[in-house]
């Protein structure tokens, strides 16, 4: 996944790469329902735009009642 941090702590342009696209969906809300960063770039005293990215293993378990 990858995102940018905006100036006021939120996230912004996010990009989620994954092998099924209701997984993608699923890491999008999460990113967009996350609270406003604390920590944000700065530079001579001014918030600036963050560019962010992480690699996620997300493991399904699926369970079978017989």
């Amino acid at each position: 996944m990858e995102f940018s941090i905006n100036k006021k702590g939120k996230a912004k342009d996010i990009k989620v790469k994954a092998h099924h696209k209701a997984i993608a969906v699923d890491v999008i809300q999460f990113i967009k329902r996350m609270p406003k960063f604390k920590a944000r770039g700065m530079l001579d005293g001014k918030f600036l735009p963050t560019k962010f990215s992480a690699l996620v293993t997300i493991r399904l378990l699926i369970y079978i009642n017989l």
